[in-house]
């Protein structure tokens, strides 16, 4: 069974955001990362929902097995997994996740805390020292 991490950092002033996913396998070994900035980002939940889609793709493109899908953010993770219809700005990222999902043999969306997070988290200080992504 893989597992994908995804995170982001949202600065609201200016509305950019970091995401980013890095997919193990069982042992913990890293099979791939991947890390995007994002401009005109807005609001934060936005962010959480375009690092999930990124990560759940990623897994559909490349890896192609059972998954747990890890994220920080309940209501992104409640609204992907929820039935009922969503008339938020991210409806439809919530149904590009759930239409990619389908395409894996099993995924598992799981809500951990944002110190769990610390790969990711520390990985976005690195987009902090570039120009184009401002300072914070």
């Amino acid at each position: 069974m893989g597992e994908a991490e995804c995170g982001w950092w949202f600065q609201e002033l200016t509305g950019r955001a970091s995401i980013g996913c890095v997919v193990r396998n069982h042992q913990g070994e890293v099979l791939l990362t991947a890390w995007q900035v994002l401009f005109d980002c807005a609001p934060a939940e936005m962010a959480e929902a375009i690092a999930l889609r990124e990560g759940v793709q990623l897994v559909a493109e490349w890896i192609r097995m059972p998954t747990i899908v890890e994220s920080d953010c309940a209501y992104v993770l409640n609204a992907v997994q929820s039935e009922l219809p969503d008339r938020s700005c991210c409806a439809e990222i919530f149904e590009e996740i759930r239409g990619t999902a389908r395409i894996l043999p099993s995924v598992k969306f799981v809500k951990i805390g944002r110190e769990c997070n610390r790969l990711i988290l520390s990985s976005f200080e690195f987009y902090l020292d570039f120009p184009e992504f401002g300072n914070v």
